[in-house]
């Protein structure tokens, strides 16, 4: 398939990642709307590696592609270049290190961490107050596939915070928004939707309001909603509706969705809108038949992908996206009518906050970490590209934001407050028994929290991971998925 030029921002991606072997191609078609999708993708040391891009062009959609595969393959590799120190948090603090407390990192519920526990620690350095150099646990900064043998991880590490750039400060930018935005819909929508429902007719921004009007014209009917403003960040998200089911490229499309972080309102919808036609793609093309693909992408890409195959990851992940793919359209939007498009209020646009931030990353790294600062957080970054590379990749860390509460049963003050606040106010969707202060109930378990956090609550905090359960259940395919093409191949195999 015969590529248009590279930008210069792939460019570099290509000399950094030096690969024999890689397979880049558009999604676009996939879809009806015409957001331009793209992909590349590559197999390293037997692993399937990947990236898909999003944006207003092709090669805004590439350069993402490119940055999202960067971020994988230097994961991959950094484990023989990232030294790591063996010892318990005890020692560390003794011993004079500045160590995160693994407790801020928010632990599951039912961990047997103490601060004797012997953990592997690497060295990050602080984003912005001085940059310096503390220890964090090793699961903060790896991945699954490159944790030493052996290593029992207190949590199962994910991806959350990786950001690359063609300069540290776009990586920073990047992986930090995306922290935000994660723990801003941790816990407000999907199984804890909070209906907020954003009125799209005081959207000022052009790409926004053209593809606003290009999707609804084309039989979708949207619906933005508003996750949370942390720091005063406003995080939305998009999702969408066929009008005609029989209609739809593939029942897999209900269940897209965008999300958008950014200090300017019309910034975060913006991405939120163009990810959400990413997202109705990726859905089609990673988890769909692989006979769909056929005459679509690359019949060398498809070869490969039925002769290497690719890592299952999480059976219980492959499974439940494997039984959502062999919905229809009717049953699927059954089961999202009183979660995922719940509507309890609507908010006008420009009730959102804004902030007028340059267009600049070091600009918006400085407002993120200052609104970080006033929150008492402090954010860390580890280089996960070598110093030489023309490129940068991050992962970035920010102790106290909170992340995979549903799916992980990872929760802290932040998110108990948001859910104690709603149970007061009389939120249906969320139990009046879902989490509490005070000495658990029989069926519910302690919350492991840092001294700080336990006294800025007002006492030991509980959640019942049972009535988690309950809500995510039915929805577990919409938090956590398996690699592309693992259901299809699973489905060709006959597994």
């Amino acid at each position: 398939m015969a590529h248009p030029p590279d930008p210069p921002a792939v460019a570099l991606y290509r000399r950094a990642l030096g690969l024999d072997e890689t397979f880049e191609f558009p999604l676009t078609p996939l879809d009806t709307t015409g957001i331009p999708v793209w992909t590349v993708a590559t197999w390293i040391d037997g692993e399937f590696q990947s990236g898909i891009g999003y944006g207003e062009t092709d090669d805004r959609a590439r350069i993402g592609a490119w940055g999202e595969l960067a971020e994988g393959v230097f994961v991959h590799r950094l484990r023989a270049d990232l030294p790591a120190r063996r010892a318990s948090y005890r020692e560390l603090v003794e011993g004079g290190a500045d160590a995160v407390d693994p407790l801020r990192l928010r632990l599951p519920v039912g961990t047997d961490y103490t601060e004797d526990t012997e953990r592997l620690w690497v060295e990050a350095q602080r984003v912005g107050r001085g940059g310096a150099a503390y220890v964090l646990l090793d699961e903060a900064v790896a991945h699954g596939y490159n944790l030493p043998d052996g290593y029992r991880p207190l949590y199962t590490p994910i991806t959350n915070g990786l950001g690359a750039g063609d300069t540290r400060e776009r990586a920073v930018a990047h992986g930090l928004l995306e922290l935000v935005q994660r723990d801003a819909s941790s816990v407000g929508y999907r199984a804890f939707d909070r209906g907020l429902v954003i009125d799209l007719d005081g959207v000022t921004d052009p790409v926004s309001r053209e593809w606003i009007d290009r999707l609804q014209t084309g039989g979708v009917t949207l619906m933005a909603k508003l996750a949370d403003t942390p720091l005063g960040i406003p995080v939305v998200y998009v999702e969408g509706r066929e009008r005609d089911l029989d209609a739809m490229p593939h029942p897999l499309v209900l269940t897209g969705a965008g999300e958008g972080a950014h200090p300017d309102r019309e910034r975060a919808l913006k991405k939120a809108l163009l990810e959400y036609g990413a997202s109705r793609v990726r859905k089609r093309y990673a988890h769909g038949p692989l006979a769909d693909l056929e005459g679509a992408v690359p019949d060398a890409y498809l070869a490969r992908v039925r002769e290497a195959g690719v890592a299952p990851e999480e059976d219980r992940a492959t499974d439940a996206v494997a039984e959502w793919a062999g919905l229809d359209g009717r049953e699927q939007l059954r089961r999202l009518e009183g979660t995922w498009f719940r509507e309890a209020e609507r908010l006008p646009f420009d009730a959102l906050p804004t902030h007028d931030v340059a267009d600049d990353p070091a600009a918006l790294v400085a407002f993120v970490t200052e609104r970080l600062a006033d929150a008492g957080l402090d954010a860390f970054a580890v280089d996960l590209a070598p110093p030489d590379a023309p490129v940068s990749v991050v992962k970035t860390i920010v102790p106290g934001l909170e992340v995979e509460t549903v799916t992980y049963g990872r929760v802290g003050p932040r998110n108990l407050r948001r859910l104690l606040d709603r149970i007061r106010a009389g939120d249906t969707i969320v139990h009046p028994d879902l989490v509490g202060i005070g000495r658990p109930p029989a069926e519910a378990q302690a919350v492991p929290l840092a001294p700080d956090g336990e006294a800025a609550l007002g006492g030991p905090a509980w959640v019942s991971l049972d009535l988690v359960e309950e809500a995510l259940g039915p929805l577990y395919a919409m938090y956590r998925e398996p690699a592309e093409h693992v259901v299809g191949l699973r489905a060709e195999r006959g597994g």
